[in-house]
Parts: structure tokens; C-alpha cells; sequence
């Protein structure tokens, strides 16, 4: 999150490697929701990794399905394919959720934003509270605002992504 930040413009990004700048391919907006819960990343990271030492195989099948699902998403991103970009940012979501990384305050505001029309949504950072992004298709994002705020988000805001990357 902080190389997105840093780069200010959206990235491919894989450990070790020097991130990749990315185009849209389409104009859309991510409308990005507080939970108003703060949760230490560290620890989150710290119990996702002793779940892992605990049973690999399991943690492993949803880190691999994760990686395929980051991959056609790169690819639907970059091809402005928002309606495949969203349906993938709601199945991610379910592996983050059986990772243990999401909460009742994440699962109601990406419902929220699901059922007010954004094609897509998913828990951002360490989870556990903390944000959520939904994939709005167009400029008019007032209905998913508000049904983010009526859901209990504590702030919304709305980031608008030009098909070039910028925003």
C-alpha cells in the first residue's frame, strides 16, 4: 500500500522485484471505506503466519488461489474488463475471509457496497478492520457513498481512475 502510495499511480508490484506501472484501461473509481478499527498489521501478519506453520497446506491453497486470482486481475485491470476486475476483488475477499483477515465491520460495508451497485469489493491492508475498497463502474458513486456511510463507515472516500492509471 505504501509503494502504491509513493508511486502515486496504480502498480504491479511483487516482492522483490522493482513495481510495475499500470495503465486502467478503462475510467472507474475505487470508493475506499473506514471501519474505524485499528488493527496493528504486524500482528494480523504475525497469526496468518503461525496459522500457516500450523497447517501449510491449507494456508497454501489459499495463497496460490489468491495469486491466480492477482494475476487475471492484472490482466482484466489493464483491459479495462471492470465487471471480471470486480467479480475477482469479491472472490479474493472470500479467501481473505477464510484466511481469518476480515470481520463483521469489513463483511457488512463490502455487502453494502455490493448490494448499492459497485461491481466488486474487498477488505485493503492487514485486515481485521481498517479499509475496504469497492469498484464503482462510473463517475456517480453517491449511492455506494451512502451506503457505505449507513452502514456504519466512519469516512468514505472516492478515488477516481483514469484509463491512463492516473488519478
Amino acid at each position: 500500500d505504501n509503494t502504491v502510495i509513493s508511486y502515486n499511480h496504480p502498480i504491479w508490484f511483487v516482492k522483490g522485484q522493482f513495481p510495475t506501472q499500470l495503465g486502467a484501461g478503462a475510467d472507474f473509481h475505487f470508493v475506499i471505506a473506514d471501519t474505524g478499527i485499528k488493527k496493528s498489521t504486524a500482528s494480523t501478519v504475525g497469526d496468518l503466519a503461525e496459522r500457516r506453520a500450523a497447517s501449510p497446506e491449507e494456508i497454501n491453497l489459499h495463497y496460490d488461489a489468491i495469486a491466480k486470482i492477482a494475476t487475471r486481475g492484472l490482466v482484466a485491470f489493464e483491459f479495462g474488463e471492470l465487471e471480471e476486475f470486480g467479480e475477482l476483488m469479491t472472490e479474493n475477499q472470500t479467501h481473505l475471509s477464510e484466511l481469518g483477515l476480515s470481520c463483521p465491520e469489513l463483511d457488512t460495508l463490502i455487502e453494502a457496497s455490493l448490494h448499492a451497485g459497485a461491481l466488486g469489493a474487498k477488505l485493503t491492508g492487514g485486515g481485521r478492520g481498517g479499509f475496504m475498497v469497492a469498484l464503482a463502474p462510473t463517475a456517480d458513486t453517491l449511492v455506494i457513498s451512502e451506503a457505505l456511510m449507513d452502514a456504519g463507515a466512519k469516512q468514505v472516500i472516492d478515488v477516481p481512475i483514469l484509463e491512463d492509471g492516473s488519478y
